[in-house]
């Protein structure tokens, strides 16, 4: 039996030694030597006639540490070869490979090659079932601004949980084997429709591996989990003290002690302490700047904003984003501008020259050289430097240099190319406050037509308008005329953006207790708005998305749903902050909550996500995010598309 499962799972990488790779000794033990052959006049070869192939090579090791090197590949004949000394190096028990020709890669069309390590002639060594199903499941690291996918596969829960569940089979007494299994057995739990028939089973194998392994620190986190999932929060609790008492410098004591450093009940003197102390035990730890985070906005929330500095200039880890929320922060309690400036230009000096960081061990040379060319680091760049100068332009007027302040908003106005609502109303503000009023209306006429007027630069615009021609005569006239075109631009967008997908039918509970049916909707316009409690930017929506549910509260044949989701099981202790949020808000529009199934039908990957659905029943409009004040106009003139009305009467 034990061959036949070892069989089955491993049917699908037998093929790897078909093809242009070759790798000797075919069954390696850990230790070893592995000389790998990459034949270039093969027919499948993706190199050929090359005059250098560099192998890239990523070690899997216990203690799930990674680390990439790479190789100069020699020919002899038409096959290129590379000897791997692991000599020393037991704990490397699984390899992920693909082959580099200048620009030409073969990574198996993104399968990737692997060398997997026996314990005998016969059986895979229980480490590599391990890491060859943790490649199917991991991520790279979470740098906030840099990647490190280049070597891993896309991931694929599914065939990672095959490898998990038939290695348990086999390996039923190895303790890291046995916690992804009961991890992904919670994960299931999750996203059944009927989650009370997994977890029977899921609680019979917590109880067998707390027999089994009772001071395994890495299976009582996993089983502390598993109670979390299950909505036993004492328990899993009482699991979780378990580990960070009797294992404080463990691996699962860093990842429990980092999440509450973000406890959003605790008090701030206690995350104060929570992230000195972590800081002290964990100086090394990819949370140490979630730390420094910590520090600087808690000691901020105290207006010691001399310490929250103090930490931030004494870090290695400050970046660019961290200078700019301390400098934010300071800046909602009436800060010292001089400080607010004196943040704000580290952190445009630390974009423009960033910090030398230590290459993390599982990226490669080629991709980390790129790393600056990568759109996560270009988006990021591009926001800290717009919303820098934007706040600078502020303090300097807090300073009264209104010279400086001009010059700042100047720039952010011109690196957004005018698409950022907030910063157009500050630099329509800041031209009249400098007599440029030409200049001001100029700028506010754009940034309507754009659909990227803040809410005071109305206010802003009227006053440059006074100040040119004596009074007020003509400026309402301006306006609506300016708002026709902007709507104008706007249908001929969304007209070419029209989707025509099938929407996916529900049936959800709503607030009051009685379902919503999406199928019972259909002639009607429906506009689906996916949120939840803990997102800033859903909350922040919320007062516009309420203005549309006004603009249509006479027409029956518009409907808002706002769907909540990500919030976990379905009871009481979920519904009464939903319930005290929308009525402490007064707002009227329908709340629906989804069980994470609705949202994952719609493909939903952020939120807030906001779908427009047509009288077809078909999803004609998506939104993701909160695009600012103009939400309000976009949802207008897509619903007044979707209801074929001509008439467009934005309040």
């Amino acid at each position: 039996m034990r061959n036949v499962l070892m069989l089955c799972l491993l049917l699908p990488f037998l093929l790897l030694a078909e093809g242009p790779v070759e790798i000797h000794p075919v069954k390696p033990l850990p230790g070893g030597k592995v000389t790998v052959f990459y034949n270039s006049s093969a027919d499948d070869a993706v190199i050929q006639n090359s005059k250098n192939i560099s192998l890239y090579v990523l070690f899997w090791q216990d203690g799930d540490r990674l680390y990439f090197q790479e190789y100069e590949m020699e020919k002899s004949d038409s096959k290129w070869k590379t000897t791997i000394d692991l000599s020393g190096k037991p704990e490397v028990k699984y390899i992920t490979l693909k082959f580099i020709s200048d620009e030409i890669e073969d990574d198996r069309q993104g399968k990737l090659w692997d060398i997997r390590f026996y314990t005998d002639a016969e059986n895979l060594h229980p480490g590599t079932y391990y890491q060859m199903g943790l490649s199917f499941l991991r991520h790279p690291g979470r740098s906030a601004i840099y990647s490190g996918a280049e070597m891993f596969r896309e991931i694929n829960r599914e065939r990672g949980e095959e490898i998990f569940k038939e290695a348990y089979e086999l390996y039923p007494e190895d303790p890291d084997i046995a916690r992804i299994v009961i991890q992904h057995k919670a994960r299931k739990v999750d996203e059944a429709d009927d989650p009370d028939q997994f977890k029977s089973d899921l609680i019979t194998t917590a109880m067998k591996l707390e027999e089994q392994f009772p001071d395994n620190p890495s299976v009582i986190a996993a089983i502390s989990n598993t109670y979390y999932h299950l909505g036993d929060e004492e328990k899993s609790k009482d699991y979780r003290t378990r580990v960070l008492e009797n294992f404080p410098l463990h691996r699962e004591s860093e990842i429990f002690r980092e999440m509450n450093i973000f406890d959003r009940d605790a008090d701030v003197p206690v995350l104060i302490e929570r992230a000195k102390s972590f800081l002290k035990d964990f100086p090394h730890s990819e949370g140490k700047r979630g730390a420094i985070l910590q520090l600087v906005l808690s000691f901020s929330r105290l207006n010691d904003f001399e310490e929250a500095y103090r930490y931030l200039t004494s870090s290695q880890e400050a970046d660019p984003e961290l200078y700019f929320h301390f400098a934010s922060s300071l800046s909602r309690n009436d800060g010292d501008p001089g400080l607010i400036l004196d943040a704000l230009s580290s952190a445009l000096e630390l974009i423009d020259n960033p910090p030398a960081v230590e290459k993390p061990p599982y990226v490669t040379d080629r991709e980390w050289a790129k790393r600056f060319e990568s759109e996560r680091w270009i988006n990021t760049r591009q926001w800290i430097t717009n919303d820098s100068y934007n706040l600078a332009a502020s303090a300097y007027l807090a300073l009264g240099n209104i010279e400086e302040a001009l010059s700042s908003i100047t720039k952010a106005y011109e690196n957004s190319d005018g698409n950022n609502a907030a910063i157009n109303t500050r630099y329509v503000e800041i031209l009249k406050l400098a007599g440029k009023n030409e200049k001001a209306i100029e700028a506010g006429r754009n940034a309507i037509v754009k659909n990227k007027a803040g809410d005071h630069l109305i206010e802003h615009l009227k006053e440059a308008y006074i100040n040119i021609y004596g009074s007020d005569k003509g400026f309402s006239d301006f306006i609506d005329e300016t708002r026709t075109e902007s709507i104008q631009t706007l249908r001929a967008k969304f007209a070419e953006e029209m989707r025509h997908d099938p929407a996916p039918g529900f049936s959800l509970m709503q607030l009051d207790g009685d379902p919503v049916s999406l199928n019972d909707l259909e002639g009607k316009v429906v506009i689906l708005d996916f949120w939840a409690t803990w997102c800033g930017p859903c909350i922040a929506a919320f007062p516009h998305f309420q203005r549309v549910v006004d603009h249509y509260a006479d027409n029956p044949d518009v409907v808002f749903l706002a769907i909540n989701t990500r919030e976990g099981e379905l009871n009481e202790e979920r519904i009464e902050p939903v319930r005290e949020f929308i009525e402490q808000n007064e707002y009227t529009f329908s709340v629906l909550f989804d069980e994470d199934t609705v949202v994952e039908e719609y493909g939903v990957r952020g939120i807030p996500t906001r779908f427009a659905i047509g009288r077809d029943a078909k999803i004609r409009f998506m939104d993701v995010g909160f695009s600012g004040p103009g939400m309000y106009q976009e949802m207008v003139v897509q619903i007044d598309i979707l209801l074929d009305d001509e008439s467009f009467s934005i309040q």
